[in-house]
């Protein structure tokens, strides 16, 4: 194997979900940025990216939504705190806005352009709101996995949370108004050295049990 993609599997070895964060560190600007444009880089179906993405800086909202995350402590601690919120695609702007930048950045007609999208808001149209919301909600999973691989790879130590009740994060984000709710958060920053989890082994499946060659 290649030196490079072996010191990149063991980042990948090495990354847990990280359960105390150094308070004291700060991401720099530019890691930010990355982190950011990567969340913005994630493939999505249809290139429709039918998610929206809180960055939460403010102290008394991350206090707020510690609260609501059952006190988890990666929520204040970690330098970075993003929430992950869906949508019903079809009561979204996204899909007229994928359109637009289509016609614009590839300089086509826009009645062509929004034709690409008519046949899938057509498809979305035949399904409950509940399917398109679960749709939305399997798309923003996709971000999280790009994130954290990401950041294993910038040896950043992130933790994905799911332990909080949405109703309470919708309400303290205002998410509702928005037509938008809380799928999952993401907490990035740098590992404690108080954190005894990342002394643990890491439980996986072997190989051969986790795939088959068919």
């Amino acid at each position: 194997m290649d030196n490079s993609v072996y010191a990149d599997i063991e980042k990948l070895r090495s990354r847990y979900a990280t359960k105390q964060f150094d308070p004291e560190f700060q991401l720099s600007a530019e890691d930010e940025a990355e982190i950011l444009e990567v969340l913005n880089l994630t493939p999505t179906s249809m290139g429709v990216q039918p998610y929206h993405a809180f960055l939460i800086k403010d102290p008394a909202i991350r206090a707020q939504l510690q609260q609501a995350a059952n006190h988890q402590m990666q929520v204040t601690s970690s330098s970075l705190f993003i929430v992950l919120a869906a949508g019903d695609v079809l009561e979204q702007s996204w899909t007229r806005r994928y359109s637009e930048m289509v016609a614009s950045k590839r300089n086509i007609e826009p009645e062509r352009a929004d034709a690409y999208m008519n046949g899938f808001r057509a498809k979305m149209s035949l399904q409950s709101e509940a399917y398109r919301m679960e749709w939305s909600a399997r798309q923003t999973y996709i971000a999280l996995g790009n994130l954290l691989t990401f950041c294993a790879f910038k040896e950043l130590d992130s933790c994905p949370m799911e332990g909080f009740v949405p109703e309470k994060f919708d309400e303290i984000l205002a998410l509702k108004e928005r037509g938008l709710k809380s799928i999952v958060a993401i907490a990035i920053g740098k590992r404690s050295q108080n954190d005894k989890n990342q002394f643990l082994a890491k439980i996986r499946r072997p190989i051969n049990e986790l795939i088959e060659i068919v």
